[in-house]
């Protein structure tokens, strides 16, 4: 590693910063190779007596000590020590999340967020028909102190919720954007939010009429208001369904004719 910005910083001042990294690094590579290192932190120890800021001058402190470390040795100390930010160790855990992600923006399914205090989750002895409702989509499962990691990869702001209980559930479409969120365990609040979640996703990205109406007769066990509006919705989709086909009809009886 060369040099590290903290940022945020203006568009002026990463370009001044990437120039004179570029510019030291040429220089240095010039140098006879037992010279580079002791050039290199002679060059940060020069930058950190005049620095852009706390922070910057932290880096070259650290860089003059460490000159062209790999990023491995570094990036804690430069997150943890100099930013203040913890560094989470969630890589396999994010990995499984972007699968689960990729697969629900592909397929169009809804996602369940479950965020937890612990280390690990499992979910409880819910009903049949909760764990039906669960099955329609995407679960993905991180500890509650991942969150900051997890919404780097959802590209969305972290998620809101009206109370503090653990867990939190949250339902979100398949671009993660939030439609709702329980906090603890009350299984009724999670099968209200679980059929608006999945009506949600059914009027935005209508399926078959045979598919809606086994839909609705699942979610007319656990919360009818929500079996309503799929009754409504495979009215419209089977008259729509009706016309299109009556159109078809008519122009092939003008083509045969």
């Amino acid at each position: 590693m060369i040099h590290s910005v903290t940022g945020p910083v203006s568009a002026q001042t990463l370009l001044h910063e990437a120039k004179w990294a570029i510019e030291m690094y040429a220089e240095a590579k010039a140098k006879p190779y037992k010279s580079r290192l002791q050039y290199v932190a002679s060059a940060h120890q020069q930058a950190s007596w005049s620095p852009l800021s706390n922070q910057d001058r932290k880096v070259h402190e650290l860089l003059a000590t460490k000159p062209l470390p790999h990023l491995q040795l570094v990036y804690e100390e430069i997150f943890e020590t100099i930013l203040g930010q913890r560094v989470s160790n969630a890589g396999p855990r994010l990995a499984q999340a972007s699968a689960r992600l990729d697969y629900a923006r592909r397929t169009g399914r809804p996602i369940l967020f479950v965020l937890h205090d612990g280390h690990h989750w499992s979910a409880p002895g819910y009903q049949p028909v909760t764990r039906q409702l669960i099955n329609q989509y995407a679960v993905i499962v991180m500890p509650l102190r991942e969150a900051p990691a997890l919404s780097q990869i959802t590209g969305q702001p972290p998620f809101q919720s009206n109370g503090a209980a653990r867990p939190l559930f949250v339902v979100a479409r398949s671009d993660c954007e939030q439609v709702r969120s329980v906090s603890g365990s009350s299984e009724p609040a999670l099968v209200e939010a679980l059929a608006h979640g999945w009506a949600d996703t059914l009027e935005r990205r209508p399926p078959s009429v045979g598919a809606l109406v086994r839909a609705q007769r699942l979610l007319r066990s656990v919360h009818p208001p929500t079996a309503d509006r799929i009754r409504d919705l495979t009215i419209r989709v089977r008259e729509e369904a009706q016309a299109e086909r009556q159109k078809k009809l008519a122009a092939d009886k003008l083509a045969a004719s």
